[in-house]
């Protein structure tokens, strides 16, 4: 069983999770559902940059998959429509522009 003061803590550390501006570009597009490959040709990185930025978004988020990590944002707010279209948008507008 956890101590009493230890969950205060674990709450601040859940409150306070920010994921670089890379690792919301990515999240951004996993909730697009694109695959590691496609993420991997749209942001110009190798399919392991994706998966390693992938895994500490798992982490940060205490989640293991594709879908957790989708929900979990969601759920904390940090994937809310017109705020991830310009994160999108600002993340691979070099690409599309191509």
């Amino acid at each position: 069983m956890r101590p009493p003061e230890a969950v205060p803590t674990l709450l601040d550390t859940m409150a306070t999770t920010r994921l670089t501006a890379r690792e919301t570009a990515i999240i951004v597009l996993m909730a697009g559902g694109h695959t590691t490959p496609e993420i991997s040709g749209l942001l110009d990185l190798r399919t392991r940059t994706v998966e390693n930025h992938k895994r500490h978004i798992y982490e940060k988020l205490g989640v293991g998959t594709q879908n957790g990590a989708v929900a979990e944002a969601v759920r904390r707010g940090l994937l809310n429509g017109a705020g991830h279209r310009r994160v999108q948008t600002a993340c691979c507008r070099s690409r599309w522009n191509a």
